[in-house]
């Protein structure tokens, strides 16, 4: 089955990054929207309300407040703390990946990727459905 009527906000300071995603995810049945950086996610949020998104891919690493402190941002916030989010990082190390298990980081996707690891972190994130 593929993802019908689900849109993806993908978060990324990198533009080549967010084409990939984009690309992946487009062939899984998703709408994709862009934001650069959080202040541009989080308009994004505010414009279409949460329900609009229904799960986000947050780059680890973005200029000023990074993906892993708007993770914390969106779980204490209460439209927005029911947002699937999955973190999208090259920090695969033992220590960052302490830090994203600390934070609460659920989800989970290293640099770099393949349509195979991107169609096992949907399958995580939307367990009902298969991504063939």
């Amino acid at each position: 089955m593929i993802a019908s009527n689900r849109t993806v906000l993908i978060v990324d300071d990198k533009s080549d990054n967010r084409e990939i995603l984009t690309v992946h995810l487009s062939r899984f049945g998703f709408s994709c929207l862009e934001a650069s950086d959080v202040p541009g996610a989080f308009h994004v949020l505010h414009k279409l309300g949460s329900e609009a998104v229904n799960v986000i891919f947050l780059d680890w690493m973005l200029p000023g407040m990074s993906g892993l402190d708007m993770y914390t941002a969106m779980r204490h916030h209460p439209e927005f703390c029911s947002v699937p989010i999955v973190i999208v990082t090259a920090r695969i190390d033992t220590v960052s990946r302490e830090q994203v298990a600390k934070a609460g980081v659920v989800h989970f996707l290293a640099k770099p990727f393949g349509k195979q690891q991107v169609r096992k972190v949907l399958e995580q994130v939307f367990p009902e459905e298969v991504f063939a």
